[in-house]
């Protein structure tokens, strides 16, 4: 049998305890069963909760005005500074 994905799929299962969630806890959502951890909590989709509330897992960099062109201007420096040599090596330049 597949991992009960609700807490009436559960009933009668090995995996009912892990259904026995706080009341104001949505009722797809179930515990993780990990020591002291008993506030995190995993619905059928592996959507993540933290005591009955849904947790944000992305993460996103914006860059702006200054912020970017300060960014772009590091990233062309670097890349300049690393093929300086390879350039004076083969001597692509005639120096």
């Amino acid at each position: 049998m597949q991992f009960p994905r609700s807490r009436a799929e559960a009933e009668g299962t090995k995996h009912e305890a892990l259904w026995q969630t706080p009341p104001h806890w949505p009722d797809h959502v179930r515990l993780v069963p990990i020591a002291d951890y008993d506030k995190w909590g995993l619905d059928g989709s592996n959507q993540l909760y933290w005591d009955g509330v849904p947790v944000l897992t992305r993460n996103t960099i914006r860059l702006e005005g200054w912020t970017l062109f300060f960014a772009a201007a590091a990233t062309m420096a670097t890349a300049v500074s690393a093929l300086w040599p390879i350039t004076l090596h083969f001597h692509w330049f005639g120096w």
